[in-house]
């Protein structure tokens, strides 16, 4: 799972299982439009979320291995799975298996939210019958909304049996 402003890193396997030399070969990353390319292996190049990977010379048994990092930047899209598909392309050359030249990776957007909370009682001094204030305030920090967000403020148990008390105060989030 990913949360906003997290880097992720795929690393990208491709093998030639043969029997053939493969020459101009490729592999295409396809990433998600809520990612953006931060580092990419030698060899790779981006367009947007395009990123493509010169195979070269790829002889039966070789593998290279691709990493592309990325970073997730869009506070409007999360609470759902993007997919990261990588494809090899082989111009010029029939071949035997193509139901293996691709792959996917599905990962989680999670919602982001920066809660904190303040809280003060008024009067902060107060004795046995007096009305005291108590005051939270709480404050998200996104970027994405909190929905169904439960405050409690416990109050002291000298506020409910009566006595003399410095007030106290405690939030919870």
């Amino acid at each position: 799972s990913l949360n906003i402003n997290q880097v992720v890193t795929y690393q990208i396997t491709a093998t030639n299982a043969g029997p053939r030399l493969v020459l101009n070969a490729t592999l295409v990353a396809a990433l998600p439009a809520e990612l953006m390319p931060l580092i990419l292996s030698p060899g790779c190049q981006s367009s947007g979320a395009r990123i493509e990977c010169e195979l070269g010379v790829f002889q039966p048994g070789a593998t290279h291995v691709f990493t592309i990092t990325a970073l997730y930047n869009a506070v409007d899209v999360y609470d759902t799975w993007i997919t990261n598909t990588a494809t090899i392309n082989a111009p010029y050359l029939y071949d035997l298996h193509p139901d293996d030249n691709s792959a996917a990776q599905a990962t989680w957007l999670v919602p982001s939210v920066d809660l904190w909370g303040a809280a003060a009682v008024t009067p902060e001094t107060t004795r046995v019958g007096h009305v005291v204030t108590y005051t939270a305030v709480i404050t998200n920090d996104g970027p994405v909304a909190a929905n169904f967000v439960t405050v409690t403020h416990a109050l002291p148990a000298v506020a409910v049996n009566g006595s003399d008390v410095r007030a106290a105060h405690a939030v919870m989030l």
